[in-house]
């Protein structure tokens, strides 16, 4: 009986030596921790700590500043996106609804770790506790290993995903705010459109407000990689308990090695390592059995125990989670849709002729003298060729350059302005105001094709902040223009009037450019200027500076005659501005003209500017005398 048992024993020994074992380690359960403590810590949770009174008391005022700061982030967002919703495009929502989204998942959350600490704890004490701590085998210590690699991608690769998305919103307006200080000219804007119940660019404000949204994203950030994080971490223990738990069932298992069961098989190494007990009766191998069966069933209860308990902590915010998504898919695909179509359109538009063109050699035969006068002082067409096109209103784009300089020339003629600067900063601000171009005509020849578009701006309508950019140098020599035409063509009041509100920086003022061709009708203003009104409407839903006070608009006249009655606009539509304003001056721009004056039927016209100024509050009722008079003529 001694004999068989001393050949037992060293037969398990052999079975073991063909066998690498490895030492369980529970401090590799307690590193998986360590990024997702350090982010709890920051935005006050003190999950796995024992506090003091007073250091609890403290930690939770922290928390809860954190929390209230983030609600009020996903509130004022959340005015701003509804008000959007009213006067904005699906567009706007779309840039507007994943921030809303994403701080409704965080600040749920936050809320749920707060709530159910308890939970949480546990979740992470009891898994500790199921942690191979001991001896394992070559296969468990594989299982072990390839999760913690996982794992250890995931927290980091998740971690680094939301720091770069937040630095994505943060870091450009912040280099653009430092250009704008530099005298770059850059346009200065909020990283985030919420609705504010103040003007943001007044004195310290922006920055105040700056420093907030950039303290809310990242606080909305940690809430969002405090519950992710943990969730992620769960997960990977979890699953790795039950494929241990697995290892552990396949040993159960005994099937003899014959020619069915190939002895590298898993079942085969198992009943060759593991099961292999010599002259163990019956009764011993049945209390073995049972003994493992009931803990690996009571292994197997508690992990489908702390499944469900992950399950109830993150269900609500998964389903917030996969409706946000969702509805930007469908947002983007719509987006995508919709673009599309107004390409289409755009390409079936013609552009028709309803005269006949002159012929190439009646048109060689033209004198020098004919050709010249067709064309105003200010270099606009008068001829008598009609031609019916298509127009559009669009965004002012770099090829644009050129054409918009030129209309700003016929504006200011020979001032001292720098209409390049000009026409660069209409660019810049290009979600404000539009160009006046030919629709495109899909039968145009190739080479029009290649055509950058850059001789094709027929008019401009936009409005400029002459305050906030008022350090640019072609806005200084706007002001100064300004300031010297009022000093030598207006009345004391009016002096006074413009040097007021010139000098005023906490009330910003607006220059509206209205500039066209003189053969472009009326009629074209209207669509302009509600296009105008929306794009200002929606960047005061930004945020962005263009609350104005106060508006100038400079106006091209022609004097018939010495009294009011004889004075002629270039653009009807502005005839009826005049009476509405606070103040206005005329201004004789003939030295500054190709022409001193022009001819028509009636004798000869003076070519003039009068400058009006509105009140701010004013636009949209001047927007409706505008259209009244287009109807009208």
């Amino acid at each position: 009986m001694s004999h068989a048992k001393q050949l037992s024993s060293k037969k398990v020994v052999d079975i073991e030596e063909h066998e690498k074992v490895y030492e369980g380690n529970v401090n590799d359960y307690d590193a998986t921790y360590a990024l997702p403590k350090k982010i709890l810590k920051t935005v006050g949770f003190r999950i796995l700590i024992n506090d003091t009174n007073i250091a609890s008391i403290c930690w939770n005022l922290y928390f809860w500043f954190n929390l209230i700061n983030v609600l009020l982030a996903t509130i004022l967002e959340s005015i701003n996106m509804f008000l959007m919703a009213s006067v904005g495009t699906f567009l706007d929502l779309f840039t507007m609804m994943p921030c809303v989204g994403y701080l409704l998942v965080a600040t749920a959350k936050a809320y749920k770790i707060k709530r159910y600490r308890s939970v949480y704890e546990n979740l992470v004490y009891e898994l500790r506790d199921m942690w191979p701590s001991g001896r394992i085998t070559e296969e468990e210590h594989k299982i072990i290993n390839e999760a913690l690699i996982r794992l250890r991608f995931v927290v980091k690769a998740y971690f680094s995903c939301n720091m770069t998305l937040g630095s994505i919103f943060t870091v450009p307006p912040f280099i653009s705010y430092i250009r704008n200080k530099a005298g770059f000219g850059d346009e200065i804007m909020l990283p985030f459109f919420y609705w504010l119940p103040y003007d943001p660019c007044i004195g310290n404000r922006f920055e105040i407000t700056m420093f907030l949204q950039t303290c809310h994203c990242f606080l909305a950030a940690g809430f969002m990689l405090s519950g992710d994080l943990l969730f992620c971490t769960f997960l990977s223990h979890i699953t790795t308990q039950f494929a241990l738990l697995a290892v552990r069932i396949n040993k159960l298992i005994y099937v003899p090695i014959d020619d069915q069961l190939i002895e590298s098989y898993p079942l085969g190494m198992y009943s060759k390592l593991h099961l292999t007990y010599g002259q163990m009766n019956d009764e011993e191998k049945g209390k073995k059995l049972n003994a493992e069966l009931i803990s690996i069933i009571l292994r197997h209860r508690a992990l489908i125990r702390l499944s469900s308990d992950v399950e109830n902590m993150y269900s609500f915010s998964l389903l917030v989670n996969f409706l946000n998504s969702s509805i930007i898919i469908c947002f983007c695909l719509f987006c995508c849709a919709r673009q599309n179509l107004h390409l289409n359109n755009m390409s079936n538009k013609r552009n028709k002729e309803i005269e006949k063109q002159e012929s190439e050699s009646e048109e060689d035969q033209d004198s020098g003298s004919e050709k010249d006068s067709d064309f105003d002082s200010d270099g606009n067409f008068v001829g008598d060729k009609e031609l019916q096109a298509d127009f559009e209103g669009r965004n002012p784009e770099d090829c644009d350059f050129h054409g918009i300089k030129q209309l700003l020339r016929q504006l200011f003629l020979k001032s001292n302005v720098d209409l390049g600067g000009l026409a660069q900063i209409i660019i810049s601000q290009n979600y404000v105001g539009s160009v006046v171009k030919q629709c495109l005509d899909d039968g145009q020849d190739e080479d029009d094709d290649e055509d950058d578009g850059s001789d094709g701006v027929f008019g401009i309508t936009t409005v400029l902040n002459i305050t906030k950019r008022k350090e640019e140098n072609c806005i200084k020599q706007i002001r100064t223009l300004l300031t010297t035409l009022a000093n030598d063509n207006a009345d004391d009041r009016t002096k006074g009037l413009v040097s007021k509100i010139l000098s005023d920086e906490a009330n910003h003022v607006g220059l509206v450019i209205n500039e066209r061709i003189l053969n472009i009708p009326a009629a074209i203003s209207v669509p302009l200027f509600s296009s105008l009104q929306s794009e200002l409407d929606k960047a005061l839903k930004k945020n962005m500076p263009y609350n104005f006070q106060y508006l100038i608009w400079i106006c091209k006249t022609y004097k018939t005659g010495d009294d009011e009655s004889d004075i002629l606009f270039a653009n009807q539509e502005e005839k009826p501005l005049a009476e509405e304003s606070l103040a206005s001056f005329d201004v004789d721009v003939t030295e500054q003209a190709d022409l001193s004056q022009w001819d028509y039927d009636g004798g000869a016209m003076t070519p003039c500017r009068k400058i009006l100024i509105f009140e701010g509050k004013k636009f949209n009722h001047l927007i409706r005398l505008l259209k009244e008079e287009v109807e009208s003529v």
